[in-house]
């Protein structure tokens, strides 16, 4: 059981190394809603679909790449200093962690949609 927790808690991290490289280098270039980064803000136009993928993915990429090596020091850690059921509950604990960090970057990219795309759309309704 051990082993499928230790297996399970490396590999999140590397779909989102590879859901950041799709997001990143091979962002859909039409808007779409089925595959992506798919928010109001992102959705409002091509630029800031394309804008919105791109930075996700790059969030994706270096989150995934750092996660890797702590998931797997700490699912090993937790089987071999606590014994095997507590080591599962540790890599339980880890995977719940990684779906956090995975909804984390929502509230930066928003943010910078908002600063990119909402001032233009101001300067345009002044001129």
């Amino acid at each position: 059981m051990f082993v499928l927790a230790l297996i399970i808690s490396v590999i999140v991290p590397l779909i989102v190394v590879l859901c950041g490289y799709l997001m990143k280098y091979h962002t859909l270039k039409e808007i779409t809603e089925l595959i992506g980064y798919r928010t109001k803000r992102s959705m409002s136009s091509q630029e800031a679909w394309c804008f919105a993928n791109e930075l996700c993915g790059e969030l994706f990429l270096k989150g995934g790449l750092i996660s890797i090596l702590p998931s797997l020091a700490l699912s090993l850690a937790g089987c071999f200093l606590s014994g095997n059921s507590n080591g599962v509950l540790i890599s339980t604990v880890i995977e719940c962690i990684q779906v956090a960090l995975i909804f984390s970057p929502v509230y930066y990219i928003e943010k910078q949609l908002k600063l990119k795309f909402e001032k233009d759309d101001n300067n345009k309704e002044q001129i």
